[in-house]
């Protein structure tokens, strides 16, 4: 099956050789092949680049840190003792290491006196001035996305685009079926309105949000939206409902001339009333596994589990971890059909956004997802999805 708007020259060069190519025409023959002919390796030119911490810190500031032979990179003496000094980077697992050091120290509350960014000449290198702003952008989103500025950490991101979207709260409520919705359109230069700004509690529990507001990350940053529209907003959803956020309405404006992403942050959102004699599991796990669960499967295996090949990785787990797919814990599959039920519309099955992000945008299809099912393989998956669906109300 060949790729999707691609050449496979184009692809062969893309992904840096024959075999990495081979395998993910593999897994188009179940998946999800790429639309885009943009290259999704350059975080310049793709539509949608990689503006979560991870994918900005890999894409923007690990080369800076590690260089190359002919040009070492302003940490290149951490990969090695250097005297009585212990190295703590790894090729590869530089991300991890960072974050992770003296318990995270670098990830301060404000970027700009985090010691990553206070180093000075020293016995290495000091930042240059470009160094210095791709690092202050990937911190200033590490502490957003982290909450460590304080509230709550960033719920998963949206790119900056009409259409109707989805943010799965599992993250910060741990209720896979938990859920914001809302449909945002221009309004005028740099700004959208975002309108039917919705949330669903799932049913293991009522949900209280305090104070919730959109955090906008670009490449340059992460900034809180200035409007605050939602500041007063104090209010609880019951279990298995949906209420409005506010007025359901907020204008956003001044946005990013380039790419942006959203996500939300709370100053408080938690469970509450919780429902002790709710399980959550599919009803028809044989409807699910193999026939969804496989689509899923080659769906992981391009970006929506962390080492996949596409530079969004990291960002596309965060929204959807579809790892388990890939494996065969029993356990781990009757999970993820249970997160993958989250996407699902269970009145309208055709329209779920488990089905609109696969499908081309003429077809109905969300623009905000660059990855789509060829149309041989669309309905089959189609299929599988409403057949499932229908027996999970």
């Amino acid at each position: 099956m060949r790729l999707n708007h691609w050449s496979e020259s184009r692809a062969r060069r893309v992904l840096g050789g024959t075999a990495l190519l081979s395998s993910l025409v593999l897994s188009t023959l179940t998946g999800c092949p790429p639309e885009t002919i943009r290259d999704p390796f350059d975080p310049d030119s793709v539509e949608d680049p990689a503006l979560d911490p991870r994918g900005q810190f890999d894409l923007r500031v690990k080369p800076d840190i590690a260089g190359t032979a002919d040009a070492p990179g302003a940490c290149s003496c951490h990969y090695t003792k250097q005297d009585t000094v212990e190295a703590f980077l790894k090729t590869d697992a530089e991300y991890d290491a960072i974050t992770a050091y003296g318990g995270g120290k670098f990830l301060t509350k404000n970027a700009d006196i985090s010691p990553f960014l206070q180093k000075g000449a020293h016995q290495g290198p000091a930042l240059t001035q470009p160094q210095y702003d791709r690092a202050r952008a990937w911190l200033q989103a590490e502490a957003l996305a982290r909450g460590t500025n304080g509230g709550s950490a960033t719920t998963p991101t949206v790119a900056v685009r009409s259409g109707d979207f989805y943010i799965n709260l599992e993250p910060l409520t741990g209720d896979p079926l938990s859920k914001i919705t809302f449909t945002m359109n221009p309004s005028g230069t740099r700004s959208y309105l975002v309108t039917a700004l919705k949330l669903t509690a799932g049913p293991t529990a009522d949900i209280h949000i305090k104070h919730p507001r959109f955090i906008i990350f670009s490449a340059t940053g992460a900034n809180a939206d200035t409007s605050d529209a939602l500041a007063t907003v104090d209010s609880t959803v019951t279990a298995n409902m949906t209420g409005n956020i506010g007025s359901g309405t907020v204008l956003l404006s001044n946005l990013p001339a380039s790419t942006a992403r959203l996500a939300l942050a709370f100053e408080v959102i938690e469970k509450v009333n919780p429902k002790p004699n709710v399980t959550l599991a599919c009803k028809s796990y044989g409807l699910f596994n193999p026939a969804v669960k496989d689509r899923l499967a080659s769906c992981a295996a391009l970006c929506h589990s962390l080492g996949a090949p596409d530079s969004r990785a990291s960002q596309a787990t965060n929204a959807f971890n579809m790892a388990a797919a890939r494996g065969s814990v029993e356990a781990d599959l009757q999970k993820l059909c249970v997160y993958t039920l989250g996407r699902i519309n269970p009145l309208d099955p055709p329209k779920s956004v488990l089905i609109l992000q696969a499908a081309p945008v003429s077809e109905g299809g969300t623009s905000n997802h660059p990855y789509k099912l060829m149309a041989a393989d669309l309905p089959g998956f189609k299929t599988a999805v409403t057949t499932w669906a229908a027996q999970e109300k």
